[in-house]
């Protein structure tokens, strides 16, 4: 079973502990933070290094090039969620500006796989009460959709023809708009793969279920479960039961549903090593929750479990026992 670390493990090194002693054998750190020296320093302790790859956070690029910002149904620019700003996904330079960001990281940096993070249209789900808005109806998105459906949209300004998408063709927007994100997994996927086969592709995705904020998951997030199902290599829900009001016995009851729901009707597909909350925002997660969701994220059907984030580690001993009395069964 894969036992991880979300974040730099320097917060650990730094206090003196080794990841083996911990219990460790997986790290999950953002592609910016990785060197060579670390991920020679955890392969020599047969640890395995994935990157953690931002997907569809827009921010960043959006300060240079607009174009690629995800458009509400009155035909503006939809405004931040909360911290989060995503990106439209049909845009095609944007793609080919992540295309090139993972080709950059496979070439530099000798890792077991890649970790697809934000996989999902603009919106922020890590609160209790989410920002769910409608996009993108952007000149790419309402072509690129009139094209693989054959639906002639009506003519008009942006407003017209969003208000007659969501009103007459609603369950193809839908059906589309998954279809692109899945898109984006099976493309990255192949980049993967190609430049060498054993590599993992996981994704971090919003583990609601189909009657949370009716069905927001699909609607407007654009997951498809069954279909990432059998795309990725790993699914890591991220059941971060503080961020998102919910008890820490949540943890267990989605490894359930998903045994139940997605797996047991689709056969096989992706490993499922969920990532759950060690940290203290927004609310105090205490060493014995954390105990609690650790020991339930490594049930069945799961085979393998992360912690979010390192950062948790920073003032608190107990949640590092925690994890090597967890991690060491």
């Amino acid at each position: 079973m894969a036992k991880g670390i979300y974040g730099n493990p320097a917060v650990l090194l730094d206090k003196g502990y080794g990841l083996t002693e911990l219990g460790i054998n997986a790290i999950f750190v953002h592609k910016s933070s990785l060197t060579p020296a670390l991920i020679e320093g955890a392969h020599q302790q047969n640890i395995k290094v994935y990157a953690e790859f931002p997907l569809l956070n827009g921010k960043e690029y959006l300060a240079n090039d607009s174009s690629a910002w995800p458009i509400d149904a009155d035909g503006n620019r939809s405004p931040q969620a909360d911290w989060f700003l995503g990106v439209c996904p049909s845009n095609p330079d944007f793609k080919k500006y992540r295309e090139e960001q993972l080709a950059t990281v496979l070439a530099t940096l000798k890792i077991d796989g890649v970790w697809l993070d934000y996989v999902h249209w603009h919106a922020q789900f890590e609160t209790p009460e989410p920002i769910l808005p409608e996009t993108c109806f952007c000149d790419y998105c309402l072509k690129k959709f009139a094209m693989a459906t054959n639906l002639a949209l009506p003519e008009g300004d942006t407003k017209i023809k969003a208000t007659w998408l969501l009103k007459e063709q609603d369950d193809a927007w839908r059906k589309w708009r998954s279809e692109v994100i899945t898109g984006w997994v099976t493309d990255f996927k192949k980049i993967l793969k190609a430049h060498n086969q054993a590599l993992k592709l996981g994704v971090y995705y919003c583990p609601w279920y189909p009657d949370d904020f009716n069905n927001a998951e699909y609607r407007v997030l654009g997951l498809d479960m069954a279909q990432l199902y059998r795309e990725a290599d790993v699914l890591s829900p991220m059941l971060y039961h503080g961020r998102m009001g919910r008890k820490p016995e949540w943890v267990g009851e989605y490894l359930d549903w998903f045994q139940k729901e997605i797996i047991a009707p689709n056969g096989n597909g992706a490993a499922l090593w969920p990532i759950v909350q060690a940290s203290d925002e927004p609310v105090k997660i205490t060493p014995e929750e954390f105990r609690k969701v650790l020991m339930q994220g490594m049930s069945v059907p799961s085979t393998g479990i992360m912690m979010f984030s390192t950062w948790a580690f920073q003032g608190d001993s107990l949640k590092i026992e925690v994890m090597r009395e967890v991690y060491g069964r």
